[in-house]
């Protein structure tokens, strides 16, 4: 939808009291406006009414253009009750948009999956695997569904659910770094069952324990180089900064050296 200076009020401004606008400003000369179009719209046509996108034409709609300041395009504002609240500049791919967004749209049907995860955790994976729209939110709550499906002894469906995290393109690709190998190696390997589990309860003793079996097996020669990739997985799981990560990390280290 094209927006003139005349209805910018009551199409943008008024509108936005309603849902979260976002405003496009674009010239017909610019490529990169181009290739963001049907990126906007797909992402408006997927949250079905919640959202509503439009353009201003800069080369015909200058006072606008001035008024908010676009001094490059595509320059994209987003305006929520009455107000611009955020903006992005250049054609930007879809992923990175949504996580634009996620600060301030609801999603019902995430919220939805996230009020059933405490009480059945094999619907919330289910409705997780068929959930299409991407996003930090989205990949935050399958790892919280994935550490529940371990904790209840699902890993194979643990592992089909981590996996739809996008490597590298997420805030939660290292979990998925780490999990998906241990995951992989679940059936065959007693340890990684156990240090899986201990991990998802926190038990901290158990968590040692293991560790310390992992590091004698690779002071020994035993598979090192598997039990030295069981380590590293298991440090992203945990967390960079956890205080066993660093511990034992230290001591891998030593170990290997």
């Amino acid at each position: 939808m094209d927006i003139t200076e005349k209805d910018f009020n009551e199409q943008v401004l008024e509108k936005s009291r309603e849902i979260p606008v976002l405003v496009d400003f674009w010239a017909s000369w610019c490529g990169p406006c181009r290739a963001l179009t049907p990126t906007l719209e797909e992402i408006e046509k997927e949250f079905n009414g919640k959202l509503r996108v439009v353009k201003v034409n800069t080369e015909t709609e200058t006072e606008l253009a001035a008024r908010f300041a676009v001094r490059s395009i595509p320059d994209v504002k987003l305006f929520v009750d009455g107000e611009q609240v955020d903006q992005f500049t250049g054609a930007l791919p879809k992923d990175q948009i949504l996580v634009f967004l996620e600060n301030w749209l609801t999603d019902e049907q995430l919220d939805g999956i996230s009020r059933i995860l405490p009480t059945d955790v094999l619907q919330a994976a289910d409705l997780l695997m068929k959930y299409e729209r991407r996003g930090k939110k989205k990949d935050e709550l399958v790892i919280k569904t994935v550490l529940q499906l371990i904790k209840i002894e699902e890993p194979d469906k643990a592992l089909s659910l981590v996996q739809t995290i996008p490597l590298g393109a997420s805030a939660y690709s290292d979990h998925r770094e780490g999990i998906e190998p241990l995951l992989k190696m679940y059936h065959e390997e007693e340890n990684v069952r156990s240090m899986l589990k201990s991990t998802v309860s926190d038990d901290t003793a158990a968590l040692r324990s293991g560790f310390d079996v992992l590091l004698a097996r690779i002071t020994e020669g035993t598979d090192k180089d598997k039990n030295r990739e069981i380590c590293i997985a298991l440090f992203k799981v945990l967390g960079n900064d956890h205080e066993l990560a660093m511990e034992y990390r230290s001591k891998l280290y030593r170990a290997l050296y």
